[in-house]
């Protein structure tokens, strides 16, 4: 029976304990609201919270290569905190740098292939050019002077035929007649034959050259196509080796500007997922966040002005601001949200710290 009352005592005892920590913990995380006996500021408590807090996670999978911060580190902007082990995507680049370099050649080589058969088809062009506008006017010059001399060689031996038939004229002197006569009939049929022959041979050469200019064309357009698909071949390189460069940012995280640390939760050597957080940072600016009873919110508005003191330096208070009023109360502890700007000089603040606010009362 004794036992029994031991045990039962034992019991209540702990009934007790367990009911005021639930009590004191109740009370640690209410925000308590008080009017002052004076009636000229309302008193709340709260805490100190980031103006903004995030937290970083990571796109792709990967093993934690470096860490550079621990928790409580104030960070710059762009400042770099951790890194993911990108040695396999470097490797990926090196090969890449190696691929685009040969494309690179090859674009260059056909860049040069290009060029020479452009200048063949140009050239093949111009002397197809040249053979049609060839000048036969010299020829054509020596076929008028043959017949001239024709002409005047037929006159001159017609007249040495009728004096030598009246035998008014020697044999030599007459064959002599004859002579020129037959040689000026001579020049004019080679003057002719050589004409038409430099016609017919300029006429042949304008042919073939008409069929040099095709396959010129063709050649020239195949160098186009094969240019064309190297510079396809090098871009496409340059835009893969580019993907991959732009693709490193996913394996390094940085300060997206100037804030502090809240907690690093991995660990060097750590494989992670996509997805995954990796670390929560909070910005160094901090506002004041109280949660007031709701019967005190028609004493609260924008603007509100206060003064403010945390439990570690009691005798140093600082000017607060009423910025932000929740739309609505929380239902289930009858408490409205209030976020409070601090407005002047401080003593060292850190987030989370116990606030005591007076905020004061009078029209808005």
């Amino acid at each position: 029976m004794k036992m029994k009352e031991q045990y039962s005592g034992i019991l209540k005892l702990s009934l007790l304990f367990f009911v005021m920590l639930l009590l004191f913990s109740f009370s640690n995380h209410q925000v308590s609201s008080v009017r002052a006996e004076e009636g000229d500021f309302l008193r709340a408590s709260g805490f100190l919270e980031p103006v903004v807090e995030l937290s970083k996670s990571t796109a792709i999978n990967g093993k934690i290569a470096d860490i550079f911060v621990t928790g409580g580190d104030e960070v710059e902007s762009n400042e770099l905190l951790l890194n993911l082990d990108d040695s396999r995507r470097q490797k990926e680049i090196s090969s890449l740098e190696k691929s685009l370099a040969q494309e690179k050649k090859q674009l260059e080589a056909e860049e040069e292939s290009y060029q020479q058969a452009l200048l063949n088809y140009n050239l093949s062009q111009l002397q197809l050019d040249n053979l049609r506008e060839k000048d036969f006017s010299l020829l054509e010059t020596e076929i008028e002077l043959a017949k001239a001399e024709l002409e005047y060689e037929t006159t001159e031996f017609n007249r040495a035929e009728r004096l030598y038939s009246r035998e008014a004229m020697e044999d030599v002197e007459f064959a002599q007649y004859e002579f020129n006569y037959i040689r000026s009939q001579l020049n004019k049929t080679i003057a002719e034959l050589t004409l038409a022959e430099q016609r017919k041979e300029t006429e042949d050469q304008i042919e073939e050259q008409k069929i040099q200019l095709k396959e010129s064309e063709s050649a020239r357009k195949y160098a186009e196509l094969q240019l064309e698909a190297a510079e396809l071949a090098h871009e496409a390189a340059k835009l893969d080796l580019e993907q991959l460069k732009l693709e490193l940012a996913d394996y390094e995280f940085k300060a997206p500007k100037d804030m502090v640390v809240l907690d690093v939760l991995v660990e060097a050597g750590e494989q992670v997922t996509a997805g995954e957080e990796l670390f929560t940072l909070a910005s160094q600016d901090l506002q004041i966040v109280i949660e007031p009873d709701e019967r005190e919110i028609g004493s609260i508005y924008q603007g509100q002005q206060g003064k403010a003191v945390v439990e570690s330096y009691p005798e140093e208070n600082f000017p607060v601001e009423v910025k932000e009023i929740a739309p609505k109360v929380d239902i289930d502890r009858g408490t409205i949200k209030v976020k409070l700007d601090i407005t002047g000089e401080t003593p060292d603040l850190l987030p989370f710290m116990t606030v005591s606010v007076d905020l004061e009362l009078g029209e808005e």
